[in-house]
């Protein structure tokens, strides 16, 4: 097959493809979405926080 019968054969089954809804859509972009540096990367607490966080665990009895 010639390039240009390939252009033509990618095109057509392109073309051929099912629509797809507002919804798939939407939930391929988030399956597909890079996930935000801030889930990726380690929470570091004050030393302030971090006073707060244990003083506000139950006692153990």
């Amino acid at each position: 097959m010639s390039r240009p019968e390939w252009r033509e054969r990618i095109r057509q089954m392109v073309d051929d493809w099912p629509p797809v809804t507002p919804e798939t859509y939407a939930q391929l972009a988030l399956l597909l979405a890079p996930a935000p540096a801030s889930a990726m990367a380690p929470v570091a607490l004050s030393p302030r926080a971090r006073q707060q966080r244990h003083d506000a665990r139950p006692m153990a009895a």
